[in-house]
């Protein structure tokens, strides 16, 4: 018969929350508590990176884009079928060759939430042998015809779990730093003009199309093929400059770059 305190300390070690293994955006270890399988505390400003920098060798290269339509029939995969699913040694090798940082354990879980997510969503198709497959956002995975092991698992992504895409978590690579970064830039170039009570339109002519900045009073003023996305600095400014003398916008223009005046003068 077991001592009664051996026992009671393995309660206690197992009613213990386990730390969170992954990775901060600065690439500091997290230290939050988590009972999450997969090892991911998800908690606010734990991104959950496996690594602490990204990999240059992961990004760059051309990789297929998994997805399949959204079908009208259910996934013949319930939740309590998912749960019971083998998860086969190549699927496991294949997540984790992906994604670095993890058990095989908690490999095999990431994998069976995805497929659970995917079946909940209907992102799933049936071939004519009846292999089962289930892709969505760059991801994938395949269940032999008799439902009873998953044999496949395959990303688009660099880095990122399935987990951590649903959770909105970025990507570090290059691309996808540089959307961001684009994105952001419309989004304030947009502010400034709202917060002067303009707006800007695209519109399309034959000859080719227009960025339209129409002020509060219902003046506008034309700038052909330029986008917010791609203007340089002192191209911005320079757009600005000419809105503020047509519409009275009176915004106040940002700080001039070094060569702006250089590069005025060529235009």
């Amino acid at each position: 018969m077991a001592d009664p305190r051996t026992l009671a300390r393995r309660l206690e070690r197992n009613s213990r929350c386990r730390t969170c293994k992954r990775y901060l955006a600065n690439g500091l270890r997290c230290t939050n508590p988590t009972d999450h399988a997969d090892g991911w505390c998800r908690a606010d400003g734990c991104p959950g990176y496996t690594t602490p920098a990204p990999d240059p060798a992961r990004f760059g290269s051309s990789r297929p884009h998994y997805s399949t339509p959204v079908n009208p029939e259910p996934c013949p995969l319930d939740s309590y079928d998912i749960t019971t699913l083998g998860v086969t040694r190549n699927a496991v090798d294949a997540f984790l060759k992906a994604h670095e940082g993890f058990t095989r354990a908690q490999a095999e879980s990431s994998i069976k939430t995805m497929i659970e997510d995917f079946a909940a969503m209907r992102r799933w198709s049936r071939s004519a042998e009846g292999w089962l497959s289930l892709a969505h956002m760059g991801y994938y995975a395949t269940v032999a015809p008799d439902l009873v092991d998953v044999v496949a698992y395959g990303t688009s992504h660099a880095e990122r779990t399935w987990g951590q895409v649903k959770a909105g978590v970025p990507s570090r690579g290059k691309a996808e730093r540089r959307k961001r970064y684009l994105r952001r830039k419309v989004e304030r170039r947009r502010a400034v003009l709202t917060a002067a009570g303009a707006t800007i339109t695209t519109e399309a002519e034959a000859e080719g199309w227009f960025s339209v900045i129409t002020g509060p009073d219902g003046r506008s003023v034309r700038f052909e093929q330029v986008s917010l996305r791609s203007l340089s600095a002192a191209k911005w400014r320079k757009m600005l400059r000419q809105a503020n003398a047509e519409l009275d916008l009176g915004i106040p223009l940002p700080e001039a770059p070094l060569s702006e005046n250089t590069a005025e003068d060529d235009e």
